[in-house]
């Protein structure tokens, strides 16, 4: 167990005996959905997130519903996961870290490894999510640590309370917000999309719940 600097959050490695472990790796597995090797999965962490964060994602989901299982790629400045022997950090700008202990934030939207790119806020500045780990895996290069012969990288699967979803085909939306009677928008695959993306843009509706460590070869 990997205990935050703060003391409120956890971290705990979950064995190959974990049923959460095998659902976590199936999953990322199948929704990999690119071209070549999937990569392997080296470890996963089930996250017990500051009990504030919890308890206020349950009264955001009570209020709409809709849960979802999503993959959310980020960078990192500490090697924590990828190296056993590290703790988490007490950085603000440690992407990985600073939502171990703060949950996604909406101030940081668009600042990973993709900022400089339009699309990367194509709806607005929300809380990206896929569930294509594929997808996510774009948004992890700043996690990117070598061991060996292997790249090792790191990505969130989050729940999700994605509530009455606006969806759409358009490539790019001039918004901050969902439209009127929705809580986050979809963007679906099509002609302007190859991979979903679920938007949100409350803070409340997202929780951090497992961290995979996977590795692909260089």
């Amino acid at each position: 167990v990997f205990v935050g600097s703060t003391g409120e959050y956890a971290c705990d490695l979950l064995t190959r005996a974990s049923p959460e472990r095998s659902s976590v790796i199936e999953q990322f597995t199948i929704a990999w959905r690119k071209p070549g090797t999937v990569p392997r999965v080296e470890r996963v962490y089930a996250i017990r997130p500051p009990p504030a964060l919890s308890e206020r994602f349950a009264r955001h989901l009570a209020a709409v519903g809709n849960e979802r299982r999503r993959f959310h790629g980020t960078g990192a400045t500490c090697d924590f996961a990828v190296d056993l022997n590290r703790a988490p950090c007490n950085s603000r700008g440690c992407a990985l870290c600073s939502i171990l202990g703060h949950g996604f934030l909406r101030a940081h939207a668009g600042s990973g490894p993709n900022a400089s790119n339009r699309a990367a806020l194509r709806y607005g500045p929300g809380l990206y999510f896929s569930s294509t780990s594929g997808k996510s895996n774009d948004y992890a290069t700043h996690s990117e640590r070598l061991r060996g012969s292997r790249r090792w990288r790191t990505m969130f699967v989050a729940t999700v309370a994605a509530g009455r979803a606006y969806c759409t085909h358009e490539a790019e939306l001039d918004v901050t917000r969902p439209p009127d009677g929705y809580d986050s928008i979809v963007g679906e695959v099509g002609a302007n999309l190859n991979f979903d993306e679920l938007v949100v843009y409350n803070e409340a509706a997202a929780l951090p719940r497992f961290l995979l460590v996977y590795s692909s070869a260089r």
